[in-house]
C-alpha cells in the first residue's frame, strides 16, 4: 500500500510532462507554419525557436554517469 502513493505521484508528473511536450510541439508547428504562410509574429516565432533549440540540446547533450548513489538500495537475492 505504501507504493501506491508513489505510483500515483509518478503518473501525475508523467501526464504533466507529456502534456507540456505536446503543447510545445504544437506551438512550434503552428508558429513555424504560420511564418511560412505569411502570418509572422516575431514573439511566437522566437518562442518556437527557443523551444526547438532546447529540445535539440537535450537530444544531443552528453550523458554523465552518477559518481555515487544518493539512496541506499538493497540488492535483490
Amino acid at each position: 500500500m505504501g507504493n501506491v502513493g508513489c505510483r500515483l505521484h509518478c503518473q501525475k508528473s508523467e501526464i504533466g510532462y507529456r502534456c507540456g511536450l505536446a503543447y510545445a510541439a504544437a506551438l512550434m508547428v503552428y508558429r513555424i507554419g504560420s511564418a511560412f504562410a505569411g502570418n509572422l509574429k516575431v514573439i511566437g516565432l522566437l518562442a518556437a525557436i527557443i523551444i526547438l533549440g532546447g529540445m535539440i540540446y537535450m537530444l544531443f547533450r552528453l550523458y554523465e554517469e552518477a559518481a555515487k548513489l544518493m539512496k541506499k538500495v538493497k540488492a535483490a537475492k
